[in-house]
């Protein structure tokens, strides 16, 4: 497959990914109960699409404070992962508790979308709007519901209400890719996707198996995106999966 140009592995993004992945690696090593520091090493899995190894994670996560945050929104995994079901199933943890319910109608209002099941990703993004009117969260989800629906002038109506924080948070910016790329929309879906990327965006399997970017796949410089990340997670492989196995024997 054609590669527009070859992936810079000292961009800042990269750099900084290799960096945080390693002092995530030291911190287990000194205390493997660190819930936020087995999450990153979890999350890292769900971005290579390896849920088992992610799962396993989890299952310590929850062993060690199932109140954790780690251990409640869990349910974003499953969304990166691209199992809508999953992520329906898990998102009654985060719904169980007040401070993580924003996050459990968000993952579910996502999960609905990507199902079709738009009567109830729309009941699921109003709640979340309803708990913090201001958050992206909510206002993303009406974007994705929007597109969804292609409902251009709806979509983009939406996007502008959280333009700030898609032009600094990398999960804001991949969601406007998200409704470019339904729309089709291609200059823009590519446009977001590298914006998102430049903003530390590495979920590869989620660019690799989302359906609402299969359109994109063919695409010369979408591949290059692809190929940029998958060559920055690549580089800490065999370090994440030494203090895996530390922690999952």
């Amino acid at each position: 497959m054609y590669i527009e140009s070859v992936p810079n592995r000292n961009s800042p993004a990269a750099v900084l990914l290799r960096e945080s992945y390693r002092e995530v690696m030291a911190a287990l090593r000194l205390n493997a109960s660190d819930t936020q520091a087995l999450n990153s090493i979890a999350t890292y899995f769900v971005t290579t699409g390896d849920m088992q190894k992610a799962e396993c994670l989890g299952n310590k996560i929850v062993a060690i404070d199932p109140q954790s945050n780690e251990a409640k929104v869990r349910g974003y995994w499953y969304i990166n992962a691209v199992d809508p079901e999953g992520a329906l199933k898990m998102s009654q943890y985060a719904l169980a508790s007040p401070d993580t319910a924003l996050a459990g109608h968000d993952i579910r209002a996502v999960a609905y979308t990507v199902l079709g099941n738009l009567v109830e990703a729309q009941r699921e993004a109003d709640a979340a709007t309803e708990i913090n009117p201001k958050h992206y969260l909510g206002k993303s989800a009406h974007a994705l519901i929007a597109a969804a629906k292609g409902d251009r002038a709806a979509t983009e109506a939406a996007i502008q209400s959280f333009d700030t924080d898609a032009n600094r948070n990398h999960w804001a910016a991949i969601r406007v890719a998200m409704c470019y790329a339904k729309l089709g929309d291609h200059a823009k879906a590519i446009e977001w996707t590298t914006k998102s990327v430049d903003l530390g965006h590495h979920s590869w399997n989620e660019l690799v198996k989302h359906p609402w970017f299969q359109s994109l796949q063919t695409d010369p410089q979408y591949q290059a995106l692809i190929a940029k990340i998958r060559a920055d997670i690549d580089d800490v492989r065999d370090d994440v999966i030494g203090v895996y196995q530390l922690i999952c024997k």
